[in-house]
């Protein structure tokens, strides 16, 4: 790239095409005529107006919290960096206690000086703040009609990172990661590498940006490139997920990723009827990425879209994480991501076997998520206790390095020290421990789970996500809900899996919903040969998730042990039983409900 910071990289491309489109924020996914364009010299007039403003708020090298969408948080997140603040993208406002509880931690954690909200939302968010103990005056709506001219901006030094990326604490509670200029520079040059994508690509998508995956992949890295991109409210993909396959038809897209579950529900949801008049052959790389990739989710997607032109290589498995920026690594684009069968059962021994799907009683399928050897990441697959590098085709803990890798945690040396700068047996040091289990096998990276979500059962290791998609697939009304796979220690000391999982059917009867349980364990013992002596089933959305839709399993746990979960019908085996009422009790609570008193 040639520069240093993100604003000359910026201000170059408004200086050499200012009319070269950036920005497309779409109001309305099926009407192109509803959005709002911005070209590269709209942006640069835009970000050095709020630069103007924040510097009037608060002080150099300060950290500014975002709670915006669309338009709005493009140009207060390159306000952030044109004034040398430090941008905190955060989600949206909620009336959810853990939203707010989150929001005063980010707040503590940042010292920030400034929460930029829409000026609707104002008010509310005063109050949520002031709620929480937070000081409400911080909420900042940065009004158009009240911004300086942009000849009031003075160009200001980065004080600090870019921009604060808090993780979606999928495994554990949210952490700080300090992402810089150089980390972002480096990271786009990377990623257009991995995509094959040029400055006449068109990106864009629902992804939320406060999220790397969305903030990195779908919005800086194309202004990086000088291509433009469209960013599309989350929210409407929520509701409508065939409004995503709207937007990349109607609006020229040839390069939109989104998580494993967003492909998921677009295959199983989205009808011909709301397909009608789409065509999807433009659409050049569709990264699935941001969670485990599931190599059945790519061929019923594929499968289900080349009705309407989607063609066979069009979508790639990525791998990545914040501490790396965002991407690691692509599966090649224009082919089919590579899938190894492995032998099941020796995959729980973190063993990776090749087999075919009809020699092997329980084969698996795993998708390979990109080369190893790529050119921006040094990659390595090691002991996680010895630290001794481990050859191709051997499990191991993945640890990384480069110059995509953020320096540590934001205000936190005890977890850097453990995390970042790690060192092999031989001596190399500088590795990114990502807590990521992976095998090289033909030379690409294939991830087979966690270190702290692998689930150990009578002293065999089972992987959480493989619970979970079988359950998916054993019973209707669980199809198109999501579950978490969790252990829980009964009285006597010993481990026992329990499964909370989404239940999706008119039918809620005690009938259908123990037919639903037995159908699902039943499954569960023949395909993966694993006893599950907890089975869970919730309402919609009581299964905890991040915003990028990785499933939050320990924190689904915690909320089921402490009855705050909204349950349809539980069936759990006499020890479990036994420990959720003592714990209940000594809590506080009512203890378990009547149908979590059924015995299984």
């Amino acid at each position: 790239m040639g520069t240093s910071t993100l604003v000359d990289t910026f201000r170059g491309h408004a200086q050499r095409e200012p009319a070269t489109v950036a920005l497309v924020a779409c109001a309305d996914p099926f009407d192109p005529g509803s959005d709002t364009v911005y070209t590269y010299a709209d942006l640069d007039v835009q970000a050095r107006r709020v630069a103007a403003r924040l510097g009037r708020e608060v002080e150099p090298g300060a950290r500014v919290l975002l709670q915006t969408t669309g338009a709005e948080f493009a140009r207060a997140f390159l306000g952030c960096l044109y004034a040398g603040l430090t941008a905190v993208p955060v989600p949206p406002a909620g009336d959810n206690r853990r939203h707010r509880e989150r929001l005063a931690a980010i707040v503590h954690d940042t010292e920030a000086q400034a929460l930029v909200v829409p000026a609707a939302e104002r008010d509310r968010a005063a109050e949520g703040l002031r709620a929480c103990g937070v000081d409400g005056s911080l909420a900042l709506v940065l009004d158009e009609a009240e911004l300086p001219p942009a000849g009031d901006w003075t160009p200001a030094r980065a004080e600090g990172p870019a921009f604060l990326q808090y993780t979606s604490g999928s495994t554990s509670r949210p952490k700080g990661v300090p992402v810089s200029h150089e980390n972002i520079l480096a990271n786009a040059a990377h990623c257009l590498r991995m995509t094959g994508a040029t400055p006449a690509d068109r990106w864009g998508g629902w992804l939320p940006m406060h999220h790397d995956f969305g903030l990195v992949y779908q919005f800086l890295g194309p202004l990086v490139a000088g291509a433009s991109t469209v960013l599309m409210e989350p929210g409407a993909f929520l509701r409508r997920p065939h409004a995503w396959l709207h937007l990349v038809h109607n609006r020229g897209i040839t390069v939109s990723g989104g998580p494993n579950f967003a492909y998921d529900q677009c295959s199983r949801l989205v009808t011909d009827e709301q397909m009608a008049g789409v065509d999807l052959s433009g659409w050049r790389n569709a990264v699935n990425g941001s969670e485990p990739v599931s190599a059945d989710v790519i061929e019923r997607f594929t499968k289900r879209f080349a009705p309407f032109g989607l063609r066979p290589g069009t979508m790639t498995a990525g791998y990545g994480l914040a501490e790396g920026t965002v991407c690691v690594t692509l599966s090649p684009p224009g082919v089919p991501p590579a899938v190894t069968h492995v032998d099941a059962a020796r995959l729980s021994r973190d063993e990776f076997v090749p087999t075919s799907p009809e020699s092997s009683p329980r084969p698996r399928a795993v998708s390979a998520c990109g080369p190893a050897d790529n050119g921006g990441f040094d990659l390595r697959i090691v002991d996680p206790d010895t630290c001794d590098q481990l050859a191709d085709g051997s499990i191991g803990e993945v640890w990384l390095r480069g110059p995509s890798v953020v320096a540590g945690y934001w205000r936190r040396p005890e977890e850097t020290a453990a995390v970042f700068g790690a060192a092999t047996a031989d001596g190399e040091t500088g590795f990114l421990r990502t807590g990521d289990l992976g095998v090289v096998h033909g030379g690409q990276i294939h991830i087979t789970g966690r270190i702290k979500d692998v689930l150990v059962v009578n002293g065999r290791k089972v992987y959480p996500h493989d619970i979970e998609e079988a359950a998916r697939g054993a019973h209707a009304a669980l199809s198109t809900g999501v579950g978490a796979a969790f252990t829980a220690p009964a009285l006597d000391g010993a481990e026992q899996v329990v499964l909370v999982h989404e239940y999706h059917a008119a039918d809620r009867s005690e009938h259908a919903l123990a037919a639903a349980v037995s159908r699902t364990r039943a499954d569960l013992a023949a395909e993966l040969a694993v006893s599950v002596p907890g089975i869970v089933l919730v309402r919609r959305g009581q299964v905890h998730r991040t915003s990028s839709g990785k499933i939050q399993r320990q924190s689904t746990r915690t909320a089921w042990l402490d009855a705050d979960l909204r349950v349809l019908h539980a069936e759990l085996s006499e020890p479990l039983q036994r420990m959720l009422t003592a714990h209940r009790s000594a809590a506080g609570s009512d203890g378990a409900s009547a149908r979590e008193a059924v015995q299984a």
